[in-house]
């Protein structure tokens, strides 16, 4: 049986989710205290799991928030000093653009969605570049050698990338 899940999603939901969730709960992890030694252990192991899976760099900290609006918020309130530059081709990037906006200073560039991320075009008073990696509201989705140039052009600056959609796949 196919189950969809469409918070975040969509997203297929793995069939054996009910073994683990019961493993889990059998095992006591999910009544751990989020204070505690064990819990600490458990967030460490997961840290240099991630690390080891994702290729994240060991200078690069790990943070596990709730949301994609609490990143959203994190970013403009915690990271962006002048301005927020938000690269957006969908519902998804523009909704992104518009929440920041009402915390911090946005430089808004929207293109068409059959065309390539505008990595050259820059705003020299941005110092946060926002991007939406998977955009599932047209299914379009930002190059992994997009995302490389835009690095590549942008030494220094941070660079937000949701990859709410495409994290586990890309």
């Amino acid at each position: 049986m196919k189950v969809a899940n469409f918070y975040p999603g969509p997203s297929r939901v793995y069939s054996n989710i009910t073994e683990y969730i019961y493993e889990a709960y059998m095992d006591g992890i999910m009544s751990v205290n989020h204070r505690s030694e064990e819990f600490m252990n458990l967030m460490e192991l997961t840290k240099k799991e991630l690390r080891e899976k994702l290729q994240i760099p060991a200078d690069y900290e790990i943070a596990f928030i709730s949301s994609a609006t609490e990143n959203w918020e994190i970013i403009a309130q915690s990271l962006t000093q002048k301005a927020s530059q938000h690269f957006y081709n969908g519902a998804f990037g523009e909704k992104w653009a518009s929440y920041a906006s009402k915390l911090t200073n946005t430089i808004n560039t929207h293109f068409g969605i059959n065309e390539a991320l505008p990595t050259g075009d820059i705003a020299k008073k941005a110092d946060v570049l926002c991007v939406t990696q998977n955009e599932t509201s047209n299914a379009t989705q930002v190059s992994m050698k997009s995302l490389k140039m835009l690095r590549v052009e942008n030494e220094g600056k941070i660079i937000a990338v949701d990859v709410t959609s495409s994290l586990g796949g890309i």
